[in-house]
């Protein structure tokens, strides 16, 4: 079949605002619709024909499969299904390829998997893929973190030699930005922190992950990636994996756009030095960060800043006051330079 012909699209119950269309418009030219599904319609959707492939979200990764005449062994092993394809014999096949999404995004975050600790928080459908990918991967052990049981919140103590750290849940989504599952600072060894939300692109998770140094890598890798592999699978073509990271990068450019504001300059600090004047303001649609470059800041300062910052962003946007971040960077001045001169070493009237 000519892939400018098939029907496909995403089935679940709430599907709300999905960036899937949009992905699959960049892969093929075929259609791709958004199914909004109760449970009890499931079936008859399931029967009526109206699709040749399907990608499948909450709540019916599971409950599509007893309507699978084959599932591919990925599948069998993960127990969840988020692709299907129609055959010509009008039965359904199908696959998971979340699991190739989450190991695009591990490669991706550069973190090795190998011989490590792996710590999971969330124990639902996406944290079966994860488990999954890690061991398949080589990690040394594997460990769920859920809100009761063995290992649970409450107990994240016995395991601060965890390397990797791995959300699997809906904690940081838009829009309650500005939440994390957990605070790293509690893994002093952890090497690579993954976590599958896409919205934001840059969850409080992995900003605080680039704050300790620590590599880390978002969702929205992980949803491109899924999604090529489920074009390949819709079409029964290869794509180039290079295609992953330019519609990531698209959706990025969408998702965030960087707003320079003031110009470089040179004034005085409190302490009669030159102060640098490098205001940048990262201005993400799902959860504004701004940031502020300067010389040497008391914490009068620092506490005065991050109010004012907060209050008049908070007004303009027309956004609550805990949507924000601010982060503040102190340079030394031998860490500037204009005119070619560190302002270390220009002398100020």
């Amino acid at each position: 079949m000519n892939s400018k012909t098939l029907r496909c699209g995403l089935l679940g119950r709430t599907l709300g605002h999905s960036y899937s269309p949009a992905i699959h418009r960049q892969l093929a030219g075929y259609s791709y619709d958004l199914f909004e599904t109760e449970p009890e319609a499931l079936s008859a959707f399931l029967q009526s024909g109206c699709f040749d492939g399907l990608n499948v979200t909450i709540p019916y990764k599971k409950d599509i499969i007893p309507y699978c005449a084959e599932l591919s062994e990925t599948a069998r092993a993960i127990g969840a299904v988020n692709t299907i394809v129609r055959r010509t014999d009008g039965t359904l096949w199908g696959d998971n390829t979340d699991a190739y999404g989450f190991s695009m995004l591990v490669q991706s975050s550069g973190a090795e998997i190998r011989g490590k600790k792996a710590l999971i928080f969330g124990s639902g459908g996406a944290s079966a893929t994860a488990q999954y990918v890690l061991r398949q991967m080589g990690a040394r052990e594997v460990v769920v973190i859920s809100r009761h049981g063995t290992n649970s919140y409450e107990n994240l103590d016995r395991h601060a030699d965890t390397e990797i750290a791995v959300n699997t849940t809906p904690v940081g989504m838009y829009p309650n930005t500005g939440k994390a599952a957990v605070d790293l600072r509690q893994f002093p060894q952890c090497a690579g922190v993954l976590d599958i939300v896409y919205n934001p692109a840059r969850t409080a998770l992995l900003l605080q992950a680039e704050l300790l140094g620590i590599p880390c890598a978002g969702g929205l890798y992980m949803l491109v990636a899924q999604a090529k592999r489920s074009c390949e699978v819709f079409t029964d073509t290869v794509i180039d994996d290079a295609e992953i990271l330019r519609i990531h990068r698209l959706l990025r450019q969408e998702m965030e756009n960087i707003v320079l504001i003031g110009m470089p300059g040179c004034g005085k600090s409190s302490r009669n030095e030159p102060v640098p004047h490098y205001f940048i303001a990262f201005w993400r649609k799902r959860m504004p960060v701004i940031t502020l470059e300067a010389a040497s800041l008391n914490k009068e300062q620092k506490k005065q800043l991050v109010k004012e910052f907060t209050e008049s962003a908070a007004r303009i946007m027309n956004m609550p006051k805990d949507s924000f971040y601010v982060f503040l960077k102190e340079n030394a001045l031998d860490n500037v330079g204009v005119g070619g001169i560190l302002l270390s070493g220009k002398k100020h009237s």
